[in-house]
């Protein structure tokens, strides 16, 4: 499954990109990330129509094809998800968030260091086992 450029067409209550229909929000509503996750899901399970809340299972998905999506996913954002996350987020709308809150959590780190990522973590808006892979990563680079 390959991504093409996107050819997006609005209507009222969906928004169609690359002959798939995504349903569930209005058209200007869709978060770039909600619309590669629908679209990939959509790919993956061979669909022309998904609704970013129902669960990839519930529209065709099984493991093996959960495991198609998680490679295509990972192709198309970095790497950043675990086998466990198609199970933990299993919407596209779920797994958008959490791709969001996982790429902006890597890009604050990044930009804040040390003292930030401690700060984070007091305020509760970061979990320890991102700290850690923020150390993780900060030693293999040295």
């Amino acid at each position: 499954y390959k991504r093409k450029q996107s050819n997006v067409q609005q209507e009222q209550g969906s928004l169609a990109v690359e002959n798939v229909t995504i349903l569930g929000k209005g058209a200007e509503e869709y978060t770039r990330t909600e619309m590669a996750v629908a679209t990939i899901f959509a790919g993956v399970l061979r669909l022309k129509e998904i609704d970013i809340y129902e669960s990839f299972n519930s529209q065709g998905g099984d493991s093996m094809l959960s495991t198609e999506a998680l490679n295509v996913l990972n192709k198309e954002f970095g790497n950043i998800l675990d086998v466990s996350d198609m199970f933990t987020y299993t919407t596209a709308a779920e797994m958008a968030e959490y791709i969001d809150s996982k790429l902006n959590v890597d890009t604050q780190t990044k930009e804040n260091g040390i003292d930030g990522i401690i700060q984070k973590l007091e305020e509760g808006d970061i979990e320890i086992d991102k700290m850690l892979d923020y150390f993780d990563d900060a030693s293999e680079d040295n």
